[in-house]
């Protein structure tokens, strides 16, 4: 359900480029792919193993940022030209999909979603952002909330 989310997310956002731009290259893209099936069960090992670290030579990667670091990836690819755009929207999406399900809706300790701070949004960006971050957040959830797209009260931002 996430990557069909995900991609109906990315033609959607094809749509909108091109009712802004009028550019009809915006309407042809062709994109497929596992991009968002991976940021979703990277995000989805989140939860699952929050305190697991993967230690590659000289550095130590926690589980909270395997789906942020591979985004990255995939936009990093994009800029250097060995990856489309659609599959940086791709994954993107996938994760942010990913996200808000396990973060609102998923059943965990008997209520739906996540509170936790581990699962908060902010978490995806380095310290010196995580403010930033959460005022931003914080903004989007209440836009969602008066837009009933997500549950009252079920999760704090």
């Amino acid at each position: 359900i996430s990557s069909a989310l995900a991609y109906t997310m990315t033609s959607a956002t094809f749509i909108a480029l091109y009712i802004v731009t009028f550019n009809l290259n915006q309407l042809f893209h062709h994109f497929s792919g596992f991009a968002p099936t991976y940021a979703a069960l990277l995000e989805a090992l989140r939860p699952v193993y929050p305190q697991w670290t993967v230690r590659p030579p000289g550095v130590a990667i926690e589980a909270r940022f395997f789906a942020p670091l591979y985004v990255l990836a995939v936009a990093l690819l994009y800029l250097v030209g060995l990856a489309r755009g659609a599959h940086v929207l791709l994954s993107v999406n996938g994760l942010l999909v990913s996200w808000v399900y396990l973060r609102y809706f998923l059943p965990h300790d008997g209520v739906a979603g996540d509170a936790s701070d581990a699962m908060a949004f902010a978490d995806f960006f380095p310290g010196p952002l995580q403010p930033v971050a959460v005022v931003l957040s914080n903004r989007v959830y209440a836009l969602l909330k008066l837009l009933h797209i997500c549950p009252l009260g079920s999760a704090k931002e």
